[in-house]
């Protein structure tokens, strides 16, 4: 079974923790033998802080881990049943990376201000960049929010045969800012979302065939 982001990181928390746990025995006893009398409660100060923030941040995403782990292996055991896919775990999966990247961004901001770094530099630059990087990157936006739009309206799904234009195929696979498509004479369409317009989905319900009877 693939290893979890959780399970990844637990020996890199257990390694930290016993860093900190020597840090601050260290800096107990430099303050019982007199030594850097004024470092031993900031450091130990700002060492609990840390630890406090990592620790809370870990369990929190554990959790949040956890819960979509479940939702996930209980919407596959349907797509099983049932034969098709779902949009419930594509969007699942981008808003458990779209955590995980916050998280990881507060609890670094944290850190750094423990520690005494003015973060409101870091911000500001922060901004500019987000600024910049959002004005050149217009269209990989535009890709994955007219993605989630599609999910939410339930479009389509893997195993779908769909249309839209002159592209048509079996719906193969599902990412953030594109869909892959199987041509019924074996060819790969990788189309991403904004450029999908409307979408014809053959799978849905039923379909009606007309045919001509010709009686002499």
């Amino acid at each position: 079974r693939e290893r979890t982001v959780g399970s990844r990181f637990a020996p890199f928390l257990g390694s930290t923790l016993s860093v900190a746990i020597a840090l601050v025995i260290g800096c107990w006893l430099l303050q019982l033998w007199g030594i850097f009398p004024g470092l031993g409660d900031a450091v130990m100060l700002a060492v609990l802080e840390i630890l406090l923030t990592v620790s809370m941040a870990f369990v929190g995403w554990r959790w949040i881990e956890l819960a979509i782990e479940r939702r996930v292996s209980k919407v596959q055991a349907v797509q099983e049943e049932a034969g098709s896919g779902s949009r419930v775990v594509t969007i699942l999966q981008i808003l458990r990376k779209f955590i995980l990247i916050i998280l990881l961004s507060v609890v670094g901001l944290i850190v750094l201000s423990t520690i005494g770094i003015d973060i409101k530099p870091l911000l500001a630059g922060a901004g500019v960049i987000g600024l910049a990087f959002g004005l050149g990157t217009q269209s990989l936006i535009k890709d994955i929010v007219s993605g989630m739009f599609f999910l939410m309206d339930d479009a389509f799904r893997i195993g779908d045969y769909i249309e839209s234009g002159k592209i048509k195929g079996t719906v193969e696979s599902i990412h953030i800012r594109s869909l892959k498509l199987r041509h019924p004479r074996g060819m790969i369409h990788t189309v991403p979302f904004s450029q999908l317009g409307s979408v014809t989905n053959f799978s849905r319900g039923y379909l009606v065939s007309k045919i001509e009877f010709r009686v002499p």
